[in-house]
């Protein structure tokens, strides 16, 4: 679940809704229902692809029940997992990895979009993968570190460039 928060930005309510037959292995993509009942793709690397791999051939049909739902995350009962549980389990395995502050399935969002920002990517292209309507929204998301404003400034301002005092 982390990987997936964290490589696709998708959002907790989105999350709970995946299907196994919204994933293309192939194209490495999810079709995710977002708000306002409108769908989008979101994309996924080699890491994330691997780990919906292994949770689905280890751990997804460990379920009592001969009556599996067909949704990607399931409780005990084979039946999807409530927004609650996904909370609980993302809040359970980030303190095992080590983080400790009050972190929640949004700020993998944040950082999501914040990687792909600091990495160079337009906002629009952030603002799609998030479902955004505005391209402000998605600004709010998106937190430049101070290093990373330096560098910008110094890299692409003309006066910046020139050793002027």
């Amino acid at each position: 679940m982390l990987e997936i928060f964290y490589s696709t930005g998708i959002r907790l309510s989105e999350m709970n809704k995946i299907d196994l037959d919204h994933i293309d292995h192939n194209e490495k993509n999810i079709r995710i229902l977002g708000k306002g009942s409108k769908y989008r793709l979101v994309l996924f690397g080699e890491k994330c692809e691997a780990s919906i791999r292994n949770y689905i051939k280890y751990s997804r049909n460990k379920s009592n029940s001969r009556n599996l739902s067909n949704a990607l995350f399931l409780n005990k009962y084979g039946s999807r997992l409530s927004v609650r549980s996904i909370q609980r389990i993302v809040k359970k395995y980030m303190l095992i990895s080590g983080i400790k502050n009050n972190l929640h399935t949004h700020s993998l969002r944040h950082t999501f979009a914040t990687h792909l920002i600091e990495g160079g990517a337009d906002i629009k292209v952030v603002q799609d993968l998030l479902g955004h309507e505005s391209p402000s929204t998605t600004q709010i998301y998106t937190h430049t570190s101070a290093k990373h404003t330096k560098e910008a400034y110094f890299r692409f301002h003309p006066k910046a460039k020139m050793n002027v005092k």
